[in-house]
């Protein structure tokens, strides 16, 4: 059975990452930044590191001694711990281990949400930002797909498969949205519809770079607002599905959907795909019943006609988003109602 941290224990974990990452990074070296972390450490995580440092000093690896304390080291850290180890970049995961436990600290620790679920969650962010970094690093995609399987959690592997890394295969990212199709406890429809999308536009590289900056969107807004008991965010697919009807979900859970089709339709109509296309795959993003009303409107009526007529969107948002269809600036509008409702989240 997995260990939960608690809120202290993870508020802690947090402050000291951030803390260890910026050392690293700023030339302190991994002895002398787990010595300065010691020092101010609780009890506990002082325990913690001065074992680590005791493996590090005897040339052992820095993950050694972290299995033995499950209650301040989830599982997820120590999967980012050894993969900055083994390539050198344990100051950038250190600082993303921060940024992605910070929202789930300051929420309170979401227990009910169960520590299975949040893993999975942070597991499909870093594993999306990891496909977006190695693509714009110009890596070809059968390459990118080789690493990432390899690299992938168990549930990720199953998912997509252990592609062959062959050259001269033009169907690779074809073969992965339909196997993240096949999987919706894994890949959300959303998220595969994405990929589908980059697929088809040739634009993977920046369709991954924008679906990770979403997810991380969705996870921190939805953990500092406690948006989903039973979920993790509205792209991040799980056992239970989202909510069928509109008026079932909470004032705070219907805001964080109109900031995210927001957040996306921006940076798919941005990146010039069609108006009609981008909207619904947004609207994946919605529950059920609003999903199907604004998918069978969308090619006959006027975008901002549909989008009135589902009822979803606040006034304010339609009329950001009247002024600019009729300036054809309709991806500024988006972007602008996404700033709004974001920092009204935060």
């Amino acid at each position: 059975m997995t260990t939960t941290p608690s809120t202290s224990a993870l508020l802690e974990l947090v402050r000291l990452n951030r803390r260890f990452g910026v050392m690293l990074a700023g030339g302190v070296s991994t002895p002398d930044a787990l010595r300065a972390m010691a020092a101010e450490a609780s009890p506990g995580y002082r325990e913690v590191v001065t074992r680590v440092l005791a493996s590090v000093e005897a040339g052992q690896p820095f993950t050694a001694p972290l299995e033995g304390f499950p209650g301040l080291i989830p599982a997820i850290y120590r999967e980012w711990v050894v993969f900055g180890e083994q390539t050198g970049t344990l100051d950038v995961g250190a600082q993303e281990v921060a940024e992605l436990l910070e929202p789930l600290a300051k929420g309170g620790g979401d227990a009910e949400l169960g520590w299975e679920r949040i893993e999975g969650a942070v597991s499909l962010i870093q594993f999306t930002r990891r496909c977006a970094e190695l693509m714009e690093k110009g890596l070809e995609w059968w390459r990118v797909l080789y690493l990432l399987t390899v690299e992938a959690p168990p549930s990720f592997a199953e998912a997509i498969g252990k592609l062959p890394p062959r050259r001269d295969d033009p169907h690779g990212w074809q073969t992965m949205w339909q196997r993240m199709e096949n999987h919706p406890h894994t890949f959300s429809p959303f998220y595969s519809a994405m990929v589908r999308l980059g697929w088809e536009s040739r634009a993977m590289d920046e369709i991954m770079r924008n679906l990770a900056d979403l997810l991380y969107e969705d996870w921190r807004l939805a953990r500092l607002n406690r948006c989903y008991a039973t979920r993790a965010s509205l792209i991040i697919a799980h056992d239970a599905p989202p909510s069928a009807e509109w008026a079932s979900l909470t004032a705070p859970q219907q805001k964080l959907a109109v900031t995210l089709f927001c957040r996306a339709a921006a940076m798919l109509l941005s990146a010039g795909h069609d108006s009609a296309d981008a909207l619904a795959v947004c609207a994946l993003l919605l529950p059920a019943d609003r999903q199907e009303a604004l998918q069978s409107q969308l090619h006959s009526e006027n975008p901002i006609d549909a989008l009135r007529a589902v009822e979803c969107f606040p006034p304010f948002v339609l009329a950001l988003l009247t002024a600019g269809d009729s300036r054809g600036r309709l991806d500024y509008a988006f972007s602008q109602a996404a700033t709004v409702l974001h920092a009204e989240m935060e």
